[in-house]
C-alpha cells in the first residue's frame, strides 16, 4: 500500500473503512469465481483434446490396418485372375 493510501485509509471512518473492505472483497471473490469457471473450461478443454489424441491413434491404426487389408485383398485378387 502506497503512502498516498496509506492516508486516505487512516483518514476514513469506521464505516468506511468497512465499505471499502466490503467493496475490495467483493471484487476478489468476482475474480476467484472467473478464475475458477475458466480454469473448470480449460480442464475439459485438455481433457477433450487427450481424448481426441487417444482417438486419433486409435484412427491411425485402423487406417494401417484396413490398407493392409486392401493391399492383401487387392493382391490375391491379382493371383486369381
Amino acid at each position: 500500500v502506497s503512502d498516498a493510501e496509506k492516508s486516505i485509509l487512516e483518514g476514513l471512518g469506521p464505516a468506511a473503512m468497512k465499505d471499502v473492505i466490503t467493496e475490495s472483497s467483493v471484487a476478489v471473490f468476482k475474480l476467484l469465481e472467473a478464475v475458477s469457471f475458466l480454469n473448470g473450461r480449460e480442464c475439459k478443454y485438455l481433457q477433450e483434446r487427450d481424448e481426441a489424441r487417444q482417438q486419433k491413434v486409435l484412427l491411425e491404426k485402423k487406417l494401417s490396418e484396413f490398407e493392409v487389408s486392401c493391399e492383401a485383398y487387392k493382391e490375391q485378387h491379382r493371383t486369381l485372375s
